[in-house]
């Protein structure tokens, strides 16, 4: 009953989204990337830039506090006003990195020719470069010179494709189609959080019946189904078996103990890397489809997570959302740095931020009988929220 799988792993250096442009100094990556930022910006895309420099360089003016505290010692320093942000460090680590670039659509890199990260090879004169890259073959998405033809290439890169630097359009599409690629082949599976103790409930959530028919186990796992590839029920070991029974879908017990919520989101990126994960609780009996609809049609791929606003002010709804696949390592940090709360992770970290679509009824949480009664009473009525 317990799923476990290593497919679909995704593998990035600092983005799901990233695409790495390479060439000899002087063969115009720089260019090019400028006129493709203009298609970007047309298009509405929120990109970043990383450039890799194989000199040495400073990012700071000499005389300035923050030469001064860096000179002075300091590992890192971090400057910012109402409208930008810089933060300098000496180390190489690239994780604060990553946080704050995960809020961006993708990522353009000029350089790191040696990583295995999706790539563009732009040519001037010399093909040497080419050459350099045959162990990176597997990567390179397109090579791009000055002439409308190609140059003679060697026989293992005559199949690649190959545009003029001036074909900005076709540059621009065949970026598109990888990264819509990339779209395609990460599937969304379903996880009912489930495995909660229900103590102020008196008895299990999962088996109260708001309606004559079906236990709400069931009814949030038929939510799920239209929107996922495989919906899997998230509980703790003495559950497995019940919940099995219950919905007949395979159960993912918790394999990360004693964290709530997050131990069950955790242990299901644990069963199935790779796997972007649609979360919805099973104590949200008025949630409704026209709400998750809208988180699917409106997820942003590029960030860790989509979740919805909360009714209270400056507080999200992290057990109704959509959680990337690059979530898994950046939760494990934020466990070992004292985090835990859903919450406070995901407000730590680069995520998409919804408005429901209706109203904040669907978020409408059974902890109580009296909350029990409540709600029963209100999806019975004429006007009750209809799954």
């Amino acid at each position: 009953m317990t799923s476990h799988g290593p497919e679909f792993l995704i593998q990035h250096e600092f983005h799901n989204f990233e695409i790495a442009f390479c060439g000899h100094s002087g063969s115009g990556k720089t260019t090019l990337i400028e006129k493709l930022a203009q298609n970007w910006i047309i298009l509405g895309y929120n990109f970043a830039y990383i450039k890799h420099d194989a000199h040495s360089f400073e990012m700071d003016t000499a005389g300035k506090d923050t030469y001064r505290i860096n000179q002075a010692g300091a590992s890192a320093v971090f400057i910012s006003n109402s409208k930008q942000s810089a933060y300098l460090s000496n180390t190489t680590s690239t994780f604060p990195l990553k946080l704050a670039l995960s809020c961006h659509d993708f990522v353009v890199i000029e350089g790191y020719k040696n990583l295995p990260i999706p790539k563009i090879v732009v040519l001037n004169q010399s093909t040497d470069v080419i050459h350099e890259l045959e162990s990176s073959k597997a990567q390179i998405l397109c090579i791009v010179g000055t002439s409308l033809k190609p140059p003679p290439l060697p026989q293992w890169a005559v199949e690649i494709p190959y545009l003029n630097r001036d074909q900005i359009n076709n540059i621009s599409d065949l970026i598109d189609r990888h990264f819509q690629h990339i779209n395609a082949t990460t599937p969304l599976y379903g996880l009912v959080l489930a495995g909660g103790k229900s103590k102020r409930m008196g008895m299990d959530k999962a088996q109260l019946m708001y309606t004559e028919s079906l236990n709400q186990l069931e009814i949030t796992s038929n939510l799920l189904k239209p929107y996922c590839q495989n919906v899997f029920i998230s509980a703790r070991n003495e559950q497995e078996h019940l919940y099995h029974e219950m919905a007949k879908l395979d159960v993912i017990s918790d394999s990360f103990l004693n964290f709530g919520p997050v131990g069950g989101i955790l242990s299901a990126m644990r069963a199935h890397p790779g796997a972007a994960w649609m979360v919805l609780a099973v104590d949200l009996p008025l949630m409704d489809n026209d709400t998750l609809e809208h988180l699917v049609e409106s997820r942003g791929r590029g960030h860790y997570a989509t979740v919805y606003q909360s009714s209270h002010a400056h507080f999200i709804e992290p057990l109704c959302g959509i959680y990337e696949p690059k979530c898994y390592k950046a939760f494990l940090n934020l466990l070992g740095s004292g985090i835990q709360c859903p919450t406070s992770m995901l407000k730590s970290l680069g995520v998409k931020i919804l408005t429901p679509p209706n109203s904040i009824l669907p978020f409408s949480n059974a902890n109580t009988p009296q909350d029990f009664s409540t709600l029963k009473d209100q999806l019975r009525s004429p006007h009750g929220s209809a799954h």
